[in-house]
């Protein structure tokens, strides 16, 4: 198992807080017709959050630490933007 840097635990905590906000705020807001959704990545590269943020292949500085089994990249985020921004995402809200 991946030790656990309190740097990984503080932005598990503050992404845990934002995607309660996000649903309450869906929830309040959807009958007024505004969707509301959150992005919150997981360990990035440039921004990785595991101690290896110098190391020369983070990836393998971080086994196991996200779902997807490989860290994120910018264009990883970007894609998500773009999608929530466009029309094919009127019924996403709350995530």
């Amino acid at each position: 198992m991946a030790p656990v840097w309190p740097s990984k635990v503080i932005v598990i905590r503050v992404q845990a807080a934002m995607r309660r906000n996000d649903r309450s705020m869906a929830v309040e807001l959807s009958p007024l017709g505004i969707l509301v959704n959150c992005i919150a990545p997981g360990l990035s590269i440039p921004n990785v959050f595991c101690g290896a943020d110098n190391d020369p292949d983070p990836e393998a500085a971080c086994p196991g630490t996200h779902a997807a089994r490989r860290l994120g990249v910018a264009e990883d985020i970007a894609n998500m933007v773009s999608f929530l921004v466009s029309d094919e995402s009127a019924y996403t809200t709350g995530q």
